[in-house]
């Protein structure tokens, strides 16, 4: 990767000081990161903003990092090691990876220039999206992430999600650890954009999964994060999750548009339905569970999107500059809530 740029909310920013330096294991602290595609870069720039105010690399302020499709690829970018052991990306050099690679990810098949009926092929090559992912990837294995991580998926084959865990990884590499590389190719095979993905096991032997984008049974993975994290810390005292959505589709399909809807049609709703429909559930179990008694230990930070700019594939310059316009705009009207998650982050 290039040369970071620089951030783009300094000036509106200052530094929290007197953090504490190591964070109280007694709170356990959770990042959930949803799926949506190009939209991706809304919650990478909220994570930059975060890291900008802290001072620290987001994996160093998270316990758990927890991810579906975009998000996932984001989770695994930003625990991924390099020699050192540490992070090799930070929250702002993703922003390259949609503002450079999106175009390649989201360049159409051939297939659909002839063909352009979803009903014939799916609407990207799996070989540009493959390509991007080995270059940002490598060979780092989900067992060598410098943090707990939890990505999600859906095997259609046992027709079950399956969810990728370092925990695991490293308990069982034969069987539970894999490429990042490959990882992030299956969260984010979203049925009609993408082929499902064969995954193959490191070990000879190992029976393979077909796996597709994990939004299929949870898009916004906050929930799954929390009980990941009373899982794996079952003695902590309290646990803070921090959810980070790409933005809510304000589209609505009256009832004249589908009522006598085929195969086609349907297509172009189902996987908005499906990947929204249990966003603002999850939202409100963990509001439920985690803000009570005047105890604030849970925030969604959440943008609303017209119809012009909701797209999962659109990765045209103009249409992320508004992304990027859109998450400034967050960030501006949360900033009290941001910095207050930043001092619970340091403290």
């Amino acid at each position: 990767m290039g040369k970071s740029p620089k951030l783009l909310f300094s000036s509106n920013t200052k530094k929290l000081e007197n953090m504490s330096e190591h964070a109280n294991k007694a709170l356990i602290k959770v990042l959930s990161i949803d799926g949506g595609g190009i939209r991706g870069i809304i919650p990478v720039l909220i994570l930059a903003y975060i890291e900008e105010i802290t001072g620290m690399p987001i994996a160093s302020l998270f316990d758990l990092i927890v991810g579906t499709s975009t998000g996932g690829i984001i989770v695994l970018g930003l625990t991924k090691p390099n020699y050192k052991n540490e992070p090799q990306y930070s929250a702002i050099d993703l922003i390259q990876f949609y503002e450079i690679e999106g175009k390649k990810i989201f360049k159409p098949s051939i297939l659909r220039k002839f063909f352009p009926l979803p009903i014939f092929s799916q609407k990207f090559s799996s070989t540009n999206i493959e390509l991007v992912l080995e270059q940002y990837f490598g060979n780092s294995m989900l067992s060598e992430a410098t943090n707990d991580i939890l990505i999600t998926s859906f095997d259609v084959e046992t027709f079950s999600p399956y969810f990728f865990k370092r925990q695991e990884a490293l308990q069982n590499p034969r069987k539970n650890d894999y490429l990042m590389r490959d990882i992030a190719r299956a969260t984010s095979a979203a049925p009609t954009f993408f082929q499902p993905y064969q995954l193959k096991s490191q070990h000879p032997g190992e029976p393979f999964k077909v796996l597709i984008d994990g939004g299929v049974v949870a898009n916004n993975p906050a929930l799954c994060g929390y009980v990941e994290a009373k899982r794996l810390y079952p003695d902590a005292e309290e646990f803070l999750v921090v959810s980070v959505g790409t933005g809510n589709i304000s589209r609505r399909v009256p009832f004249t548009a589908i009522r006598q809807a085929g195969i086609v049609n349907w297509s172009r709703h189902i996987l908005d339905i499906v990947f929204n429909g249990t966003n603002d559930i999850t939202h409100d179990q963990l509001e439920s569970i985690l803000c009570s008694n005047g105890n604030r230990n849970y925030y969604r930070f959440q943008a609303n999107l017209s119809d012009k700019y909701d797209a999962i594939d659109d990765a045209r310059p103009e249409n992320l500059q508004i992304l990027k316009v859109i998450a400034q705009n967050m960030i501006a009207e949360n900033q009290k809530d941001l910095l207050e998650l930043c001092k619970k982050l340091r403290s």
